[in-house]
């Protein structure tokens, strides 16, 4: 069935092409409709298949926002970059002894109740800016923890600001490349310079 659809739309694109203009906007949004309803029941069916068998340890679901979204999509909004191999070897590695003494239950949340930014869930929208959003919220988070001040920091500074030096903004950074502009820069807060997800990430300054 689902390779029927498949090959409909591909005969539906490659007849659009030989169509008056009108026409071949017809068949086009025809064949986006027609593209949208086939990924949709391909999610459903791979949600449908983990959730019959009984080992997999999960239950899935459609979500809606991104119910429409192919695997592309997906993939631009993981926007974490690989670090250089001549970066890892400037970074100092910290070592504990294995006798070390960890509890068998940690959350940050109730051990650090006084900062706000510790487990707040940011949405990144449609920019790839997820290793700036990593970078900046543990700097809050641990900017809270040193100094007792709960303030978030911007996210935007970081993509509008650190420009090449990060990657791409928000087609993807690095996020050494962040805390290295943090030490030699510094960040504003983000009510200073809130985010804004669209490319290009327009900074209003302060």
């Amino acid at each position: 069935f689902f390779v029927f659809l498949f090959f409909l739309s591909l005969s539906f694109s490659f007849f659009s092409f030989f169509l008056p203009p009108s026409s071949s906007f017809t068949f086009s949004l025809f064949f986006l409709l027609l593209s949208s309803c086939l990924l949709f029941l391909l999610q459903e069916s791979i949600a449908k298949e983990v959730n019959e068998n009984p080992g997999a340890g999960w239950k899935a679901a459609i979500n809606p926002r991104f119910s429409n979204s192919t695997v592309g999509q997906f993939k631009r909004l993981l926007g974490v970059k690989q670090t250089p191999r001549n970066e890892l070897s400037s970074i100092p590695v910290v070592t504990h002894p294995k006798s070390l003494n960890l509890p068998k239950e940690f959350d940050a949340r109730t051990a650090w109740p006084q900062c706000s930014t510790i487990g707040r869930i940011l949405d990144q929208g449609h920019c790839g800016s997820c290793w700036a959003f990593g970078a900046v919220e543990s700097l809050s988070d641990r900017f809270c923890i040193h100094f007792g001040v709960d303030v978030p920091l911007s996210v935007n500074d970081l993509l509008a600001c650190c420009g090449f030096l990060c990657g791409s903004g928000c087609d993807g950074g690095y996020p050494i490349s962040a805390w290295k502009y943090f030490a030699h820069h510094g960040v504003v807060t983000e009510e200073c310079d809130p985010y804004f997800d669209q490319i290009g990430c327009s900074h209003p300054g302060c």
